[in-house]
């Protein structure tokens, strides 16, 4: 047992090492032996034991990117309106990146935003003969204000995040930042 502790020690090899790499290592590092991946998948989630297409996760594991920060910038916060309404908020619709510390701001914004767009644009009223069209048409009609108001404060959060000379110019920062 000290022996195979010793090994460990020596090749520094444990699951964080296995998540999380050292960049500098070659092809032929821990990250090429599947056999040894699944042992230690199976050590701290033991539940997992048995399960089918563990081969295929593993590999997956194996052969992803590690160390690389990516985001995605959404232009529309609203589902199209041939689909269920539908909004994204908060993270799901823009990333702030941890350095501004904007994430549960925005995301409460997001809310009182949409909240006021659904004030301003859903009134259905009981007489109307197709209720169910009308509210689906005023929700689109919501969130689509919603998507309109929040998407260029959501670019303005995604430039602060990834390039902070941009936040002067963002209407979120002036409100959370006032000079």
């Amino acid at each position: 047992e000290e022996e195979e502790e010793e090994e460990e020690g020596q090749t520094g090899v444990n699951f964080n090492s296995l998540l999380f790499p050292d960049p500098n290592l070659s092809d032929g590092d821990i990250r090429s032996d599947g056999g040894l991946t699944k042992e230690m998948i199976f050590e701290q989630f033991p539940l997992l034991e048995g399960t089918p297409g563990m081969d295929d996760a593993v590999y997956q594991l194996l052969n992803q990117r590690t160390s690389v920060a990516d985001s995605v910038k959404c232009n529309i916060y609203n589902a199209p309106s041939t689909i269920t309404p539908t909004a994204l908020c908060g993270d799901a619709a823009h990333a702030t990146g941890g350095v501004s510390g904007q994430g549960c701001n925005s995301a409460l914004i997001d809310a009182a935003v949409l909240v006021d767009c659904l004030i301003e644009n859903y009134h259905p009223t009981k007489n109307d003969d197709n209720i169910v069209a009308t509210k689906k048409a005023m929700l689109h009609q919501s969130l689509q204000s919603y998507s309109n108001k929040q998407v260029p404060q959501g670019l303005a959060l995604y430039l602060l995040g990834t390039t902070a000379k941009y936040y002067q110019y963002s209407e979120i920062s002036k409100r959370c930042f006032p000079m």
